[in-house]
C-alpha cells in the first residue's frame, strides 16, 4: 500500500517501527489506483485528504481535562495542563481567524 501525504498534512513517524507514519483518527482517504499482482495479493495507492475542520472533535474535552490539572499540586501536571492549554489557544484563534476569512 502506498499513500500520498500532501503538503501540510500533520502525520507522526514511528522510528520504533521502521519509521512508518501514522495516520490521526478518523482520517480519510481517496483511492488513486488498485492491482491485482501475480502473486494474488492486491497493491493499492492511497491519497490522505486533508480534514475540512480546524480544530477538531476532541479539544473540548481535551481542553476540559487540561483545566482540572493546571492548578494541580504535581508540578509535571500542572506543567503539561498549561502547555495543553496554550496549544487549544492557539487552535481556537486560528478557527476564529479562519470563520472571519470566510464571512
Amino acid at each position: 500500500m502506498t499513500n500520498g501525504i500532501p503538503k501540510g498534512a500533520r502525520v507522526s513517524r514511528n522510528m520504533e517501527h521502521g519509521g512508518e507514519i501514522l495516520m490521526p483518527r478518523g482520517a480519510e482517504y481517496r483511492l488513486i489506483s488498485k492491482q491485482l499482482r501475480p502473486d494474488g495479493k492486491t497493491d493499492v495507492t492511497l491519497e490522505y485528504i486533508l480534514p475540512k475542520q480546524v480544530i477538531p472533535d476532541d479539544i473540548p474535552q481535551i481542553k476540559k481535562i487540561a483545566e482540572q490539572y493546571v492548578n494541580s499540586t504535581n508540578e509535571l501536571n500542572s506543567k503539561y495542563a498549561k502547555m495543553i492549554l496554550d496549544e487549544v489557544s492557539k487552535l481556537e484563534k486560528l478557527h476564529t481567524m479562519a470563520k472571519n476569512d470566510l464571512m
